[in-house]
């Protein structure tokens, strides 16, 4: 999948098929999805704290059953503000922080 300079930002839930807890994050910027996604398939976790935990310790595979998935594609030219807002949005709808990866 190649990058537009011009990216657009999306909203991503990930999911661990082993517990069916979920994480919403928003991926912007230059390197955008597809930075995301790499740095997710090099770590599998990405920095997030959540997500750091479940893979402490363990190998890479720990980050196999991980599925990750569009919701929303927003416009080059939305806000930082409207994005935070929208994945604010998806995360309270998806219940991903009481029930999910999300600790923010």
């Amino acid at each position: 999948m190649a990058c537009s300079p011009v990216e657009r930002r999306r909203r991503l839930p990930d999911s661990d098929t082993e517990t069916g807890h979920l994480y919403v994050g928003s991926a912007s910027g230059a390197g955008g999805l597809w930075q995301r996604w790499s740095d997710y398939a090099a770590t599998g976790h990405r920095g997030n704290v959540e997500l750091k935990a479940i893979i402490n310790g363990l190998s890479l595979d720990r980050a196999k059953p991980f599925r990750i998935s569009i919701l929303e594609i927003a416009d080059i030219q939305t806000g930082d503000a409207d994005v935070l807002a929208r994945e604010a949005h998806w995360k309270r709808v998806l219940l991903s922080r009481s029930h999910g990866l999300n600790g923010n």
